[in-house]
């Protein structure tokens, strides 16, 4: 590596600072450190300090040199961006910095940071700064701001970020690859994660695309490929992937004395980045089903799949290739000791949401004539999901908004239709054997999305829906609704059997982080290497996650208002401020309003509320909706009850039955306890 330039003037700013950093230096050196190599640190400083003292006080006239300065082997703090390879565009709208020099004149002792405090103001300013996605100009302009009153900070945000100097990019085919690692992220999580107690760590994977040219147990980014089209060769890009994870399954992780074992739990991806990472027929081809031997009909121009019952496809027959025309090579992947069938669930982000609950509105609104529904349906059904926003609780990313925007609405949206708006939104508005099948898809769902649903009816039942509703959908909408996300319901029961709810192996947590990796992206120009930055910079920025136990209350903010029964006296209370967010379901079944949460002088939580009278089934097909917790509720108790807050079960989404003098509710899945 070429050395770097010394300078032949250094300011008085840059002696301050180079004062600071070697008595940090010092105070963090071991006693163990031989006299000669103390002494060279302590000329350093002596040297460096005379000068500074002499300039401040004007009393004394300097015995050194700027020579002297110069021969000084100093580390500059600073990025340097004359590398070629590592070089930052303009696009990134970072400015070249001159040297500021900053006088240290008429400085008081209080106005010099202290190295703790700056230190800690740095690491502030960097969190900032990476999580408010601010551009490293405007970063620059407040530096230079701050560092009037603070002179140890840096005056350039790639040094306060930490910006990567070289990035590990290679040429594949049509594109560019960087591979950021797979271990160093398992180590942040066990650093962020300080509470975990398993000594297995089991790894979900996605691969996805975006096009970025236009631009907890967090997902977090093992390699990113920016090029024209998927990236060629496989080989090629799977390779320091598998390379690593071969080391890791075989040795595990090592992490403060404790050793790891690493196990793959899945790969997550929609049906074409499966068909790309198993080398096989795209879910457009005859032979396309992953879990089953079904051979597909061409019928009005697409391939569909009518059989719900042929052979399964197992991980060994796949290893031997016994269905040849399901495959289009050899998988990078069979060097792994993974199932390529078993370890490859049905993502219900892309095959229900995305793709079944889409086609469904689709065929309505713009489908064969016998199943479209007319204009004033399609309004009135539009009428209904605007008029509910203002009951949507927080826990809902999006509101609901009208058909017409259809084709903009995303996958949480069709989520949210499926599971809680739909049954009422489509009640007496379609035709009832419409709205029954539609039933089908929504209470099979319901089960295999919740462990506690689960538990209680079993994926027996949830199968047996979802192939009626196949049988259904063929005798009402023809055989070319038959396409591959309609024939893959039949299968996915069978992972939920495997992995648990629907949500253990879904695409929506690598969605949003796409979605927030996209973001990042500031210009065309370069887009992996800003891209890879960025991601390294988070990497100086993450906290330490405290233990938060699941369903566990956190009582914040005292106040002197709100309800409470004439019984009780208790103390330090809160109330919630939105109708929306105050519906939950105790241990017997009761849809209460919440009020208030209160604690006791023993911090024992309460809430008070009142309780719905009256609940029945909303819907009696395929059975009362009862047993999914979801009810008509009506007669809102006048009177004030409390409750120990060991007893919620879950939280509520209540709203109007539009045009009827009742309201129904639906409980959160995701909020449900599983006891």
């Amino acid at each position: 590596m070429s050395q770097r330039k010394k300078k032949q003037f250094i300011s008085h700013r840059q002696i301050y600072r180079r004062v600071n950093h070697d008595m940090l230096s010092i105070g963090k050196e071991s006693t163990s450190f031989t006299e000669q190599e103390t002494s060279v640190s302590l000329s350093h400083v002596e040297a460096a300090s005379y000068e500074t003292k002499s300039h401040n006080h004007g009393s004394e006239s300097s015995n050194l040199s700027e020579d002297n300065f110069s021969q000084v082997d100093f580390e500059n703090d600073n990025v340097d961006s004359e590398n070629e390879e590592c070089s930052f565009s303009e696009a990134e709208n970072v400015q070249e910095t001159q040297s500021t020099y900053i006088s240290n004149q008429n400085r008081t002792d209080e106005q010099c940071t202290a190295p703790n405090d700056s230190m800690t103001l740095i690491n502030d300013l960097r969190k900032w700064a990476i999580h408010s996605k601010v551009h490293h100009s405007a970063v620059n302009n407040l530096l230079h701001v701050l560092s009037k009153y603070h002179p140890n900070l840096p005056l350039d945000s790639r040094t306060l970020l930490k910006t990567s100097r070289k990035l590990n990019v290679k040429q594949i085919g049509n594109g560019e690859l960087c591979y950021l690692g797979l271990k160093k992220h398992l180590n942040n999580f066990l650093i962020k994660n300080k509470d975990f107690n398993l000594n297995e760590i089991r790894i979900s994977f996605n691969i996805d695309g975006r096009v970025i040219s236009n631009i907890k147990s967090d997902p977090f980014v093992v390699a990113v490929f920016c090029g024209t089209s998927k990236p060629k060769p496989l080989d090629a890009y799977l390779e320091e992937f598998i390379k690593e994870l071969e080391h890791l399954l075989k040795n595990g992780l090592k992490y403060l004395n404790l050793r790891y074992t690493i196990k793959i739990h899945s790969f997550v991806c929609d049906a074409p980045a499966k068909a790309f990472l198993k080398c096989i027929k795209n879910h457009t081809g005859y032979a396309s089903c992953e879990k089953c031997n079904a051979v597909g009909e061409y019928v009005n121009g697409r391939v569909i799949l009518k059989s719900t019952c042929s052979p399964k496809r197992t991980d060994d027959s796949f290893k031997l290739h016994l269905d040849s025309e399901h495959h289009t090579g050899v998988s990078p992947l069979t060097k792994l000791p993974i199932g390529l069938v078993s370890q490859f669930p049905i993502d219900y982000m892309h095959n229900i949401c995305l793709g079944v609950m889409r086609k469904l509105l689709n065929f309505w609104m713009s489908g064969p004539l016998p199943t479209r529904l007319g204009s004033k349906t399609i309004n009135a059904m539009s009428a209904r999901l605007e008029s509910l926003r203002n009951y949507i609780p927080v826990e809902f990313n999006r509101k609901p908004r009208s058909l017409s925007e259809l084709q903009r609405w995303k996958a949480t949206e069709f989520r949210s239709f499926l599971l809680y708006l739909g049954p009422v939104v489509l009640n007496n508005l379609i035709d009832p054997s419409l709205y029954e099948q539609f039933l089908l898809l929504h209470s099979s769902i319901t089960i295999l999305i919740s462990s506690k649903h689960i538990s209680n009816l079993g994926t027996a039942l949830a199968k047996e829906l979802l192939i009626l509703f196949i049988q259904h959908c063929e005798s009402v909408y023809g055989e070319e609704f038959l396409i591959y996300n309609v024939h893959m319901l039949c299968h996915i029961s069978d992972d939920v059997d495997l992995f648990g709810a629907l949500d253990n192996f879904s695409a929506f947590p690598f969605e949003n982080c796409l979605g927030r990796l996209k973001s990042l992206i500031k210009s065309p120009r370069k887009p992996l290497q800003q891209l890879c930055r960025r991601l390294l910079e988070l990497e100086f920025s993450f906290t330490v996650q405290e233990s938060n136990p699941l369903h566990s209350l956190l009582v914040q903010h005292d106040h002197c208002n709100g309800p409470l029964p004439s019984d009780k006296s208790i103390n330090d209370f809160k109330q919630f401020k939105r109708n929306a967010d105050s519906y939950c379901i105790i241990g017997n079944n009761a849809v209460v309003q919440i009020h208030n949460i209160l604690v006791n002088v023993k911090n024992e939580i309460f809430v008070v509320g009142k309780q719905f009278k009256s609940k029945t089934s909303l819907y009696k097909y395929p059975f009362e909706s009862k047993k999914l917790n979801i009810f008509v509720i009506n007669n809102l108790s006048n009177k004030f009850e409390v409750w120990s807050a060991t007893t919620l079960i879950g939280k509520f989404i209540v709203y109007p039955v539009p045009s009827k003098n009742s309201t129904v509710s639906f409980p959160i899945i995701h909020s449900l306890c599983e006891t």
